[in-house]
């Protein structure tokens, strides 16, 4: 892996260390660098101006123009066993409530941790783990959200994403912005990542609230969807609820359904 050129580096807040890149190939690739080479602290997050290669799940593009979104990721030391994947889908709460505050955007959630304004894509969440040179385990959530993007940015995928700009006035964004679109961009950035890991740190003591302000967010419940059963098959039913680890219930043809994995297709997907 290319070792990325950090401008500086420097605790955002005096909360949370932030390390600060022009461009990475993604913000996770960072995170992962950092912990090889070792002497990682126990929480940190790394934020970029541009990301030359974003990822989303699923092996998607994240679309990442310089400047124009906040791209970051939290890395928290955890133990050594235990699965840390719902970690993606609780953080969501976190990015919506970011949002909603900074830009006055509203927002809802996609199962699993998609977040959506006027029903279209303002942020993906990637969580993902690593172990470091000394065997120590470490959690990465990959947080990107679309600020400044433009359909023309987005290109192809302008039917699906939307930005806090296309959710909003323009002359609200440059209010919040004001006038130093990177400065402002990194700042928000560590805000974030302190609300991220706040989260993250309810979640890993078990807090059960969690679970509940996930599922009234998670606009996928209530919805008839198509997902992948255990038994590999393509099945349609109702979602109707969420488990401890956000796993998504759905009943279909008088069975109920636990769904874990793949993709979870709703109506609203279909008509686009």
């Amino acid at each position: 892996m290319r070792k990325p050129g950090k401008y500086y580096a420097k605790k955002q807040g005096g909360k949370l260390p932030c390390f600060c890149f022009d461009e990475v190939t993604s913000t996770s690739d960072a995170a992962k660098l950092i912990i090889h080479e070792g002497g990682a602290e126990e929480v940190f997050a790394v934020i970029a101006a541009e990301q030359s290669a974003g990822r989303g799940r699923m092996g998607r593009r994240f679309v990442s123009p310089r400047d124009k979104g906040i791209y970051l990721t939290l890395a928290r030391r955890v133990a050594r066993e235990g699965d840390y994947s719902p970690l993606g889908c609780f953080v969501s709460l976190a990015v919506c409530r970011f949002v909603e505050e900074t830009f006055g955007v509203p927002c809802t959630l996609k199962w699993p941790n998609d977040v959506l304004s006027g029903g279209r894509k303002i942020c993906g969440i990637l969580p993902e783990s690593v172990y470091g040179a000394g065997g120590e385990r470490y959690v990465l959530v990959g947080i990107g959200v679309n600020v400044l993007t433009t359909e023309e940015d987005f290109g192809e995928l302008a039917d699906i994403a939307t930005s806090a700009l296309l959710e909003s006035r323009k002359s609200d964004i440059n209010l919040i912005l004001r006038g130093n679109t990177r400065a402002a961009l990194i700042k928000l950035g560590g805000a974030l990542a302190v609300l991220a890991d706040e989260t993250a740190v309810r979640w890993l003591a078990g807090d059960a609230g969690l679970v509940r302000e996930y599922e009234e967010r998670l606009g996928t419940v209530g919805e008839d969807v198509e997902f992948d059963a255990s038994d590999g098959k393509r099945r349609r039913g109702r979602a109707v609820g969420v488990t401890a680890d956000g796993a998504l219930t759905v009943f279909s043809d008088g069975t109920m359904y636990t769904v874990r994995w793949g993709e979870v297709v709703t109506r609203a997907d279909e008509a686009r």
